[in-house]
């Protein structure tokens, strides 16, 4: 981990509260002076910092930048965050290729697909783009099992997260008050000979914002938490139900 994402890791930690520059570079094990380019490069990223001559730095609650590293921390699994992606699946299933389990996620996407083949309308920095790789040994019979159940933990934390009745769809879109918010694409890759999945990767696109969309069927989720923390927590319920498959 970098000391950018060290020091962001532990302004997190206090989110809401001020933590000293003495403080984060003895946690960093960097200088203080350290610590201080470090938190440039993070205002610099979007990240809302207020920073005290008296009372050191506080990470506003209202901060909320998607971050690789704090994903990471809260659900221990390698995360990936890009500006742009053709599409978060493709990008998750490159990297699962190489190194296994994966989180990644992107600010938009320029091909993001629907499950009829359709364009996923995915516009930068309107929404949640994220896709879960993970390994999956299920029969073919329970494909079906597996996109109920991608599609009510989603619901859940959606409906956790801007506290408003979700409603679930074609077993994959997600509705609120009659507005689409969410669509959900399933990928697996399959041993025909052996009748079995290998792996599962769940791509998920949540609008958070209220612009105008192409498709005005869809509406915006207004989560109240962070945007980071709704995805550490599709892909934890994910991860624990899947083990139930």
């Amino acid at each position: 981990m970098n000391i950018r994402d060290s020091v962001l890791k532990s302004l997190e930690k206090k989110r809401g509260e001020y933590i000293s520059g003495e403080e984060l570079a003895r946690e960093t094990g960097v200088s203080r002076q350290a610590v201080c380019k470090a938190i440039k490069k993070l205002k610099e990223d979007g990240h809302l910092i207020c920073a005290s001559t008296k009372k050191g730095y506080m990470l506003e609650n209202g901060s909320d930048v998607i971050s690789a590293a704090v994903i990471q921390e809260m659900t221990g699994a390698p995360t990936f965050t890009f500006d742009c992606v053709n599409s978060t699946n493709r990008a998750a299933a490159r990297i699962f290729a190489e190194s296994g389990e994966c989180i990644v996620c992107a600010l938009a996407q320029t091909g993001g697909r629907k499950k009829d083949g359709g364009n996923f309308y995915s516009p930068k920095n309107k929404g949640i783009y994220l896709s879960c790789a993970v390994p999956l040994d299920i029969p073919l019979s329970k494909l079906e099992n597996l996109r109920e159940v991608c599609g009510k933990v989603v619901a859940e934390v959606i409906s956790s997260s801007c506290g408003k009745r979700t409603e679930i769809k074609n077993v994959d879109d997600i509705f609120i008050d009659g507005k689409k918010v969410c669509g959900i694409l399933t990928e697996c890759a399959v041993n025909v000979a052996a009748a079995r999945t290998e792996s599962a990767i769940v791509g998920v696109g949540i609008y958070t914002q209220e612009q105008c969309f192409a498709d005005t069927s869809l509406s915006s989720v207004f989560p109240d938490e962070s945007r980071n923390k709704m995805i550490a927590e599709i892909y934890l319920n994910l991860k624990n139900e899947l083990e139930k498959l």
